[in-house]
């Protein structure tokens, strides 16, 4: 017997439920036959499915599995399962609310429906052309498509959620605690006080500073682009200034090229080129100089950031451009956040942010701004 059937509209739309073809109504009646066997094919070999209670595990399934029987009616109106629904997209949110699925998961589970599917109709002597089979598959793809696209923005709004809030409220009391060391200095007279408070407020601008990284790298991961203040300013005086207010070691900068204004965000532009420089004092040579160099090409600013050193793997080139990816093999901590950063801050200005590497020529990673960004 076909069940929850039906749910489109005759073409002439008389209000009558277009009828289905008799391959439409054999395949729907193959459901209860399909769906245990999914199931149990599933748990066995989804790890992550087999604690799973059957209602989260089935889902919407059922409601999929009839739109397929529909769509195998000629001219019925829906040319695949999901068109004109958004059932494979309210799935993957389901998978990423409910479960511990990975994307490769979601995949799997509806490439067993596909199996399972076509091994019934086969056992059964359901015989389907050509044209059918497309429709099934094509069905299943676009599920696939929808419901993974949907599990990982799902996915990544939580993980940028928890984030925010994360960094939001761990600044508040660190202002708290911040005042509160000025405070004290103005209190006292102690030089040892005096000098340990200033030790606590320079900490926790450090910090105060890991987490604005932070929530501006996690807005960069969300597609967001950084909020500019554009003004007229040197890119060389600005590069010179970065240099000189790193926390330490700044006699290792050295700093080249012509005085070159133009339009850019001051606050925004310091602290990429500060992110750059800390790389590349962890990750250089020690001891060796650091080489920040300023050129202008035709209406580009190019600002480039030097160090000897071994060479970035070729894999991970463009994976440390991610949020809370390093360089794997080494022992400090860095490449988490401030290269998705530094790429944030390039691309508000309508730039881009490459990196050159290798163990003969040192590593260099190069900012290229159009001069006047205020349009940006």
């Amino acid at each position: 017997m076909v069940t929850d059937l039906g749910h489109g509209i005759d073409a002439s739309d008389t209000g009558t439920i277009h009828a289905l073809s008799p391959l439409s109504v054999s395949f729907a009646e193959l459901r209860n036959q399909v769906l245990p066997i999914w199931l149990a094919r599933i748990r066995q070999e989804i790890p992550a499915a087999r604690s799973l209670d059957e209602s989260i595990l089935v889902n919407i399934v059922p409601v999929l599995y009839d739109d397929i029987a529909e769509s195998l009616t000629p001219d019925y109106p829906r040319a695949y399962a999901t068109s004109g629904t958004n059932l494979a997209y309210a799935h993957g949110r389901d998978r990423a609310n409910l479960t511990t699925y990975q994307p490769s998961d979601v995949v799997y589970e509806f490439q067993l429906l596909h199996d399972v599917i076509v091994e019934t109709l086969d056992a059964c002597g359901i015989m389907i052309g050509q044209g059918e089979r497309s429709i099934i598959d094509k069905s299943i793809h676009f599920a696939i498509r929808e419901s993974v696209a949907a599990f990982t923005s799902t996915t990544l709004n939580i993980g940028q959620m928890f984030m925010a809030s994360l960094s939001h409220d761990v600044r508040n009391p660190l202002s708290v605690v911040n005042s509160c060391a000025q405070l004290i200095r103005l209190k006292t007279d102690n030089a040892d006080i005096i000098s340990l408070t200033k030790k606590m407020n320079a900490q926790i601008a450090e910090v105060d500073a890991m987490l604005r990284t932070l929530l501006d790298a996690t807005m960069f991961n969300g597609g967001h682009k950084l909020k500019l203040d554009v003004g007229e300013l040197d890119m060389r005086s600005l590069a010179e200034e970065s240099c000189v207010d790193m926390p330490a070691e700044t006699d290792r900068y050295v700093v080249s090229g012509d005085a070159i204004v133009g339009f850019w965000c001051r606050v925004a532009m310091k602290r990429a080129l500060q992110n750059l420089l800390s790389n590349a004092q962890k990750y250089g040579a020690p001891g060796t100089r650091i080489d920040v160099r300023v050129a202008r090409i035709d209406h580009r600013v190019f600002v480039s950031v030097h160090n000897e050193g071994p060479a970035i793997p070729p894999g991970d080139i463009e994976r440390m451009f991610s949020a809370f990816q390093r360089l794997g093999g080494l022992e400090v901590q860095g490449w988490g956040l401030g290269l998705p950063f530094v790429r944030n801050v390039a691309e508000s200005h309508c730039g881009t942010v490459f990196v050159d590497s290798a163990a003969e020529r040192g590593t260099t990673f190069t900012i290229s701004l159009p001069m006047d960004c205020r349009q940006a």
